[in-house]
Formats: structure tokens, C-alpha cells, sequence
């Protein structure tokens, strides 16, 4: 048998590399994702260095941040928020 594309074969049937190559880039993607941090940190997928590296090389964009008040919340007010620099807008 040789298929006109590479394949590689599973239990299922044949899988494209194309698809395992795209489904590969998806997951490094993911890498960092901090929903998915700690569970590749336990397999392995991430190296608790390579995580440190990342998180020194994000931006402060705190200037950016805006305070809202759960009590402004709660009475279904949205407009009494405070910029995270103090200053009213």
C-alpha cells in the first residue's frame, strides 16, 4: 500500500500528517493558555522556566485597568467606575 499523500495510521484509520501537524500547532498554541498552565506543567508539555520566561516578557498594561464597583454592580449602575489611575474619565 502506498498512499499518494504521507498517512499515518491509527486504531480509527488513517489521519493525514497535515491534520496531526495542524493539531500539533493548536496545542503549542495553547501552551501558555492559563486555563491550561498548571495541567501542561504536571505532563510536562511546559517547563516551569519556560512559563517564568513568558511572564517576564508580558506588558504591564495596568495604566489600561478599570475599577468597578460590585456595589455600582449590584444596584445595575455601570457608570460609577474609577480608571485604575485615580482620575475620573
Amino acid at each position: 500500500m502506498n498512499p499518494p499523500e504521507a498517512l499515518t495510521q491509527v486504531s480509527s484509520g488513517f489521519i493525514h500528517l497535515r491534520t496531526m501537524t495542524l493539531l500539533s500547532q493548536a496545542v503549542e498554541a495553547k501552551k501558555f493558555d492559563t486555563r491550561l498552565q498548571e495541567r501542561n506543567l504536571q505532563r510536562g508539555l511546559l517547563k516551569p522556566e519556560e512559563l517564568n520566561s513568558q511572564a517576564a516578557h508580558l506588558s504591564d498594561d495596568s495604566e489600561f485597568a478599570e475599577y468597578v464597583s460590585l456595589d455600582a454592580i449590584s444596584q445595575g449602575d455601570g457608570k460609577k467606575r474609577t480608571p485604575a489611575n485615580g482620575k475620573s474619565a
